[in-house]
């Protein structure tokens, strides 16, 4: 079972909503699981107003990632994939998530807050020795801000990391009303989802 983390120091970068299309997304394919690890509990919600799917599936009382895993091993329970999300701010539990993942996402908005707010957050991917397994994910970017958003891409490519990248659309916010995935409703939305995925492929693959 390959888990998958999706870790932020700093809060509203988006990564329940990117948790679960990405979950939704692979459950076409693979069989997945989901952990909610944040307190607001935002991905357990949307999976709830889904009502009774069958795949993605919900892995509730997770103590320690590690644990947890072996556990689904042991009972026969793991699937091809476990995605998780992480609370914003609380340090035991993204470093708990971050050692136990064979990928981690890092979402970050457009401004020099959001690269400043997440240096906490590659401290711990670097202590835990997750750096050549990160991937930098530029979340809600406006398509408008073109002068912007290239000094902006300057500073996340110095970061070295490889990047993945999700615009500002209203149709994830649309679907998510609904419970459904900006990439159900959204050819453009499914693409980027897409990409997204595959680079995910490509950094397992290392």
């Amino acid at each position: 079972m390959r888990v998958i983390v999706f870790a932020a120091t700093k809060g509203g970068t988006g990564k329940s909503t990117l948790a679960y299309n990405l979950g939704m997304y692979a459950a076409r394919e693979h069989q997945v699981l989901f952990a909610d690890l944040d307190p607001q509990g935002s991905l357990t919600e949307l999976w709830e107003r889904r009502a009774e799917m069958f795949n993605p599936q919900i892995v509730k009382h997770v103590n320690g990632v590690a644990g947890a895993v072996r556990r689904l091993e042991d009972s026969g329970y793991a699937r091809d994939y476990l995605i998780i999300d992480t609370p914003g701010s609380h340090v035991p539990i993204i470093r708990d998530a971050v050692a136990s993942a064979d990928v981690v996402l890092v979402p970050v908005q457009a401004s020099a807050l959001d690269v400043l707010g997440q240096e906490a957050a590659f401290d711990i991917i670097r202590s835990e020795g997750k750096w050549d397994q990160t991937l930098l994910l530029w979340n809600r970017i406006d398509a408008r801000s073109t002068d912007f958003n290239g000094r902006i891409e300057k500073v996340l490519t110095g970061l070295g990391l490889p990047m993945g990248r999700i615009s500002q659309r209203v149709s994830y916010a649309k679907a998510g009303a609904e419970a459904k995935t900006g990439a159900e409703i959204d050819k453009a939305a499914a693409g980027e989802i897409a990409k997204l995925w595959d680079a995910i492929q490509g950094v397992l693959k290392r």
